[in-house]
């Protein structure tokens, strides 16, 4: 016996009025009649695929054999007012507003595991923090959900560059611009940027999606964050950046860790991207060379067909020349790529040798990138040797190199997506992708 009152879920319902009709025992034909509805609108209430409306509710328990109708439409009303979805109303297209140039679709962009798991967190509404470093494919997944959002039916969709705050509140006052927002004004973007702000908490009618890509500070977001948890359309945030910082892991707040591809993943990649070139293994060993890196992946598929040459003869040059040889030149880009591969950490290698303690990131990591990149025990870079060579850094400066020195910078390299360093392993371990250490060798 079902009891309505512990129904919580959308899950728990659908389960509950399967379990109705089967014990009522009768068709979908005699039921939809008796409920005054299609077979094809019972079968999709049944099924989960469609949230009925309370009439419908009061009939179909009635004919199913339940004396007591009204706990089964509170139960209706109480998971109406909690499940995101049900907020989350289609808007005609006529109607639906995008703010801001979603990144194209990346050529033959591939299906990741980790999309499934920022689909899954995102229906639970609230705010999805896509982190990891420079070059897995952030913005591509941010893009193509919002493409996906797109053809469902996102009421207003605003895409933000935010690695200023000038950015983010420009795009939001175009925004309220483009809402037609009552005191929205042009002369005044931060006016217009808190108005839409607002206008995104309160409004009921229109499901939302604001996608800040590429934060580099939490200060630029700080005040500025989109009212998900509150909005009452069933609104979402969804963040790219390379930052694993505390600041950006508030209340309401998810983060989902972005990887490399997957071994099945990066030559699924390679045989689309090069096809008839490759053959045998050799997919498997140019995504082993290229540490599985979509962006490595992407330029020297580029490179090969730029060239016309063999996934061997890449194999070698790659062995043989710095990596900025193997890639194409920066006007020459594929799939709207900002800066070739060696290039790709340097922004984030300077931010990070200017965080505290000053100087010494760029340095800490130079040593990290002669080691192993499958696990450096911190000992050895805090080793008396490796602190008289990270010393000589910050000669004449008054500032002493220990071992907690290095453990802050190991920190800092770490929120920068530089590193990862694992405090809970035996050995405090750093683990630097062999791209990284690579492009750090070769800049040195």
């Amino acid at each position: 016996m079902v009891d309505p009152a512990r129904i919580r879920t959308r899950t728990e319902w659908t389960t509950a009025l399967q379990a109705l009709f089967i014990r009522a025992g009768l068709s979908y034909h005699v039921l939809a009649e008796r409920c005054h509805t299609s077979t094809s609108t019972l079968q999709k209430m049944v099924t989960g695929q469609s949230f009925p409306r309370p009439d419908t509710v009061r009939l179909f328990v009635r004919e199913c054999g339940e004396p007591d109708v009204q706990p089964w439409v509170d139960a209706r009303a109480r998971i109406a007012a909690t499940d995101i979805a049900l907020k989350r109303h289609r808007t005609p297209s006529s109607r639906q507003i995008r703010i801001g140039a979603v990144p194209r679709s990346a050529d033959c962009f591939q299906e990741r595991e980790v999309a499934d798991r920022l689909e899954g967190s995102a229906e639970d509404g609230g705010t999805e923090v896509l982190a990891g470093m420079g070059g897995v494919g952030k913005t591509q997944l941010a893009a193509a959900y919002a493409r996906r959002a797109w053809a469902e039916g996102v009421g207003v969709l605003v895409w933000v560059n935010a690695a200023t705050r000038d950015g983010v509140v420009s795009a939001y006052a175009d925004a309220a611009l483009a809402l037609g927002l009552p005191l929205a004004d042009r002369d005044d973007p931060e006016k217009s940027a808190r108005e839409f702000l607002a206008w995104a908490e309160t409004t009921a009618d229109r499901w939302w999606l604001v996608v800040l890509d590429d934060v580099r500070s939490p200060a630029d977001v700080a005040g500025w964050w989109p009212p998900s948890a509150e909005s009452a359309a069933g609104g979402q945030v969804l963040v790219t950046t390379r930052l694993r910082e505390a600041a950006l892991a508030g209340a309401g707040r998810q983060a989902v860790q972005v990887g490399t591809f997957t071994g099945p993943e990066a030559r699924a990649y390679l045989h689309a991207k090069l096809g008839d070139r490759l053959t045998g293994s050799l997919a498997g060993a140019l995504a082993e060379d290229l540490g599985c890196l979509p962006l490595a992946l992407a330029q020297a598929a580029a490179y090969i067909a730029n060239e016309d040459i063999g996934v061997r003869r890449y194999r070698d040059l790659l062995a043989a020349r710095l990596l900025h040889e193997v890639v194409p030149e920066e006007g020459e880009l594929t799939d709207d790529h900002q800066r070739i591969i060696s290039a790709t950490w340097e922004l984030s290698i300077d931010q990070a040798d200017a965080a505290r303690p000053a100087g010494l990131g760029r340095p800490v990591l130079q040593l990290a990138s002669v080691l192993d990149p499958a696990g450096i025990p911190q000992a050895v870079l805090s080793s008396p040797p490796a602190l008289g060579h990270l010393a000589t850094y910050l000669s004449g400066q008054g500032h002493v190199v220990d071992e907690a020195a290095v453990d802050a910078v190991l920190r800092v390299l770490h929120r920068y997506s530089l590193i990862d360093h694992d405090r809970a392993l035996t050995y405090r371990e750093v683990r630097v992708h062999q791209l990284v250490q690579r492009a750090t060798r070769e800049n040195l």
